[in-house]
Formats: C-alpha cells, structure tokens, sequence
C-alpha cells in the first residue's frame, strides 16, 4: 500500500542564438537570414513513495529519472523577387542542419526502515533506450507564383531530407536491459513535393487547396527501447525493424477574415505508407492480448502500419472587439484506418473542441481568459480490437488564465486549472494503463500554477 508519495520535478534550459539579417540587391537574394543556435536541456523527477508491505513492514521508494538533451543547429533562409512578363515569383530556399545528443538515466533505490536496500525487481541505474545522437538535414526550394493580380497563389516546393541516428550501448543501458537487442544504428534520405493554392473570391473570402508529400525518420527513443515496470504490470520492447513513415496529403479549406473577424475551415485526407504508430500492443504476443507469456507482462512495441489513411475537418475561429474583450473557438475531427488490416486506428484522438473568452487592456500590461476545453469519449468502434485499452468518457474542462506584464522583459503568469475539480482521463494517457489502477492516469483534479518568465 501507497501511504504517501511526494514528486519533484525541475527543468532548466540554457540557450544561445547569432543570426545574421541582410536586406539589399544581391543576384542571389533580395533577403536572407542566417542562424546559429544551441540549447542544453536538463529535465529531472525525484520522486518518494512511503509504503507498507502486505507483512506491515514500512519501506520507502526512491527514484531519480533524469533526461538531458543538447541541440546545435543551423537555418539559412534566402528569397528572391522577380517577374517574368505579367508573372510575380518569390522564391524561398535554403537548408536546416540539427544536430541532438539525448541522454537519459534512471536510478533509485527500495529501503526498509532501518534504511537498508531492498530488492529491485529490475536493474538499477539503467537507460530507457541509448545515449543516441541524431543528426537531420535538409536543403529545400519554393516558389511562389503570384497570378491574376494577387487573385491566385500557386506555391510549388521540392525538399530533400537526411536523418542519421548512432544509438551507443554503454555498460549502464547494457547492465539495465538484460536480454534486451543490441541498439541498431538507422539512417534514411528521402525527397518530397508540395503544391498549393490560394484563389482570393473577395477581398475577405478566399478558398485553398493543396497537395503535399511527408517523411519521418523513426523516433530514436521507437527504435531502441527498454522498459520494464513489473509493479504496473508493463514493458516496452525496442523495434530495430522500423521502416521510415511516409504519406501523401490532400487538403482543401475557406478562409475569411474582416476586421478583427477571422473563421477558417478544412477538410484533409492522409494516406501513409508505413505509419509509426507508437506503444502499439507488441505483435507477437496479440495471441494472447499483449500479454508476454515469459514474464506476464503487457508489451508495447512501436510497429510500422503498411497503409493507413486518417482523414478529419477542423474549423476555428477568433474575434477581437475596441473594448479588449475577445474570443476563439475550434473544433477538430479525425478518424483513421489501418486499410491492411481493415481496423481503426486507436492512436486517432477522439473529436475535441475549445472555447475561449477572455479581456486584454489596451495597455497590453495584463489579461485573463476563461478557457472551456472539450473531448468526446472515445467509442468502442473506434478502437482496434487487438487493443487492450478501455474506452474512455469524454469530459469538459474550465481553466481560468491571467497575466500581468512586471516589466519590458518579466511577464507573471496564473492558472487555475480544472475549475469544477473534475476526474477525467485523456485518450492519449491510457496507452500505459496495463495492469495498473486506471484512476492513476487520470488528469489532476484543481489545480494552480505560477511562473515567472524573464526574457534576457
């Protein structure tokens, strides 16, 4: 039994940039824009559980998970204006390089009363997957074709992707994953096209219609992964198989906007190849719902889909009034489907809806806004039957927000969440509920936060 736990959690994040803006006449560039950056990320959880055995014994449990990310990057913007005859054209092109190193570490330990260590049921201190460095680049090129006076936009691009991952098992990761498969390197190239198009009905009213093509490498933490929680009565299993993701996009949607009036509304369709669908039940324990006969735990495994198509609407829309107040709604709508298997996709979100009222001074010094935040549950139908998760009931949320301005540079920042302190779950928190108490995946009842943010 859990007599008490008591959590600690800091983030600290250091950052730097240098860009470089030129404006002029060049051959190559009318504008361009240069930027170095790098951030160092550090993320920390100290957590203390005060428990008593089934003997009545007392013990304590610590856990230290720390989780540091380093990131170097480069982004090159250049445009250039011409006109060819009664033709406007501002071309875009450029090149993105971003170089991360993550390291992640979990440590900790079970004491009796008399502080003496008491048996882990896994290794510690382990990794949940290698330190792992993830170098992406991309060179890319668009232009934009001005027609009919502005009346319609054509916006044609071509860009060229690289992504290389060196996952590095060192004797932590190694001793912490027994059993588990060596980390595989991975990497993928791949070249993909868009064109859009925006046709202006009226100053206010346009309609627009595009078709794109999307790559995403796997996510290095998919491939190589290793988790157990035997307490919870779940693991995680790395996939070293992961194939690439790639699609094709439709989409197709209204524009108005007048004064301070602006309502959007689309339609899209996704067709992927390969889809990553993460925490998946791992395939080849489906026979005996997700269960590994082993150790008799619940185990997910990011899987690739062979063809999957998810296709949805959204509409939102937002409005200011002279006297500060102001307002924003949205609705969004997505199903999807595993064509191969002929099942729905379980890891689409349910429908979802936001509304949002709320005042700023016309100084800009403080402001506040009532937000009503909106899911639909989450209906049998919708959920792959070779899921082992429950279906989840929709939920409505209040949170109030407010801020004040101390300063040029200082903002202070307040929220009272879950306002009506109702108990509810997310769609997207049950993926790891497996043999644990459900009601420990739920959202916090009311709660309140305060930040300071200081901009140097």
């Amino acid at each position: 039994t859990v007599d008490r736990r008591d959590a600690d959690d800091s983030k600290r994040r250091r950052s730097g940039s240098l860009a470089y803006r030129y404006r002029g006449d060049w051959a190559l560039a009318d504008a361009a824009e240069v930027t170095l950056y790098q951030q160092r990320s550090e993320t920390e959880q100290l957590t203390r559980e005060d428990r008593t055995t089934p003997r009545r014994a007392k013990q304590t449990r610590r856990r230290d998970s720390r989780y540091e990310q380093r990131i170097k990057g480069l982004a090159a913007l250049f445009r250039k204006s011409l006109v060819t005859g009664t033709i406007r054209h501002t071309l875009s092109y450029g090149v993105d390089y971003l170089a991360t190193r993550n390291v992640g570490l979990r440590d900790g330990g079970t004491f009796d009363a008399d502080d003496v260590p008491q048996r882990e049921f896994s290794p510690l201190p382990t990794r949940d997957f290698p330190i792992t460095d993830v170098t992406q680049s991309a060179v890319f090129a668009q232009d934009e074709i001005d027609l009919f006076d502005g009346t319609l936009l054509l916006s044609p691009g071509i860009r060229f992707d690289r992504f290389d991952a060196d996952a590095q098992a060192d004797s932590i990761y190694l001793g912490g994953n027994p059993g588990s498969p060596t980390p595989a390197d991975y990497d993928a190239t791949e070249a993909t096209a868009k064109i859009g198009a925006v046709y202006r009905l009226t100053p206010t009213f346009s309609a627009y219609a595009g078709y794109s093509e999307g790559f995403r490498a796997p996510p290095y933490d998919d491939v190589n992964v290793g988790f157990s929680n035997f307490l919870r009565g779940y693991k995680t299993i790395a996939n070293a198989e992961l194939e690439s993701e790639r699609s094709r996009g439709v989409e197709a949607g209204l524009r108005f906007a007048i004064g301070t009036v602006e309502l959007q509304w689309a339609l899209y369709r996704n067709d992927y190849e390969d889809f990553i669908e993460s925490f998946a039940v791992a395939p080849r324990f489906l026979a005996s719902r997700g269960i590994d006969p082993a150790d008799g735990l619940l185990t997910f495994q990011s899987v690739n889909r062979a063809n999957v198509r998810i296709r949805g609407s959204e509409l939102r829309t937002a409005f200011a009034l002279p006297s500060g107040l102001f307002g924003r709604a949205a609705v969004a709508y997505a199903s999807g489907e595993d064509r191969g298997e002929d099942q729905p996709l379980s890891s689409v979100e349910p429908l979802t809806a936001i509304l949002g009222f709320g005042y700023e001074a016309p100084t800009g010094r403080w402001g506040g806004e009532l937000v009503c935040s909106m899911a639909r549950g989450k209906d049998e139908a919708d959920i792959d039957p070779a899921d082992v998760r429950p279906p989840t009931a929709g939920y409505g949320v209040l949170d109030l927000l407010a801020h004040v301005r101390l300063g040029s540079r200082t903002r202070l920042n307040v929220g009272l969440f879950n306002l009506a302190d109702k108990t509810y779950m997310r769609w997207v928190d049950s993926a790891s509920i497996g043999g644990d108490a459900a009601a420990r995946f739920t959202q916090p009842d009311f709660n309140a936060s305060l930040t300071l943010r200081t901009e140097f």
